[in-house]
């Protein structure tokens, strides 16, 4: 007994064959097939199954309102960061100093003091004759008179864009920085919050003067 194929039983359940070609597959059936009353079977199965799958999609009025609503939902701000110009409150090399009071030999220091709202950043530059390599070293506090240090304030030497070297205050907010040599258009970088960051410009005087402080 001739069978008929997969895709004949196909089209027959989707009404898609001839009517000369649905009587005969209909008797086919009819006369016991097996086989292919399986085939058809199944392939009923998935049809239906085809059907009411289609009985599962959103109406359409509700699928514009959703879309709508993504369309219309504010989007998150720009977190916008304050860039504060930190205040020099003090200088070490306007400040005479005593008699037989120096620096060691070859090595040169300078502090300086600087404000930025209720943050003070005590800084003390040290330059090297024998090398380009400089050290800055510090302490950042709150103005309230009992010097509180701040703790874990991400601190960054940067030139332009580039970080040279980073690290954090401790607990009793003092930092150290070093690199090899003093580039023009240093920054000390301190991120004092969440929302405000604070610059020291470092002009190129600081360490030509510092080297000749002895």
């Amino acid at each position: 007994m001739a069978h008929y194929s997969s895709q004949n039983w196909i089209d027959y359940v989707r009404n898609l064959v001839s009517p000369q070609d649905a009587e005969a597959m209909t008797n086919h059936l009819k006369s016991g097939c097996e086989s292919c009353a399986k085939e058809k079977a199944s392939w009923n199965k998935l049809a239906a199954f085809a059907k009411t799958e289609a009985q599962y999609e959103p109406p359409a009025d509700i699928v514009n309102r959703a879309k709508a609503l993504v369309q219309a939902a504010p989007k998150p701000e720009k977190v916008f960061r304050i860039r504060e110009i930190a205040e020099l409150v003090f200088d070490s090399l306007l400040t005479p100093q005593l008699a037989g009071v120096r620096s060691a030999a070859g090595v040169g220091s300078r502090q300086l003091l600087y404000r930025a709202g209720e943050v003070m950043i005590d800084v003390r530059f040290e330059a090297n004759d024998d090398s380009e390599r400089f050290a800055v070293t510090g302490q950042v506090f709150r103005d309230q008179g009992s010097k509180v240090g701040m703790t874990r304030i991400p601190i960054s030497l940067i030139s332009g864009k580039n970080e040279l070297a980073r690290t954090s205050t401790n607990q009793f907010g003092e930092f150290y920085l070093e690199h090899e040599s003093a580039d023009k258009n240093l920054q000390v970088s301190l991120e004092v919050n969440s929302e405000k960051d604070v610059f020291i410009p470092l002009d190129e005087s600081i360490w030509r003067i510092a080297r000749q402080v002895k």
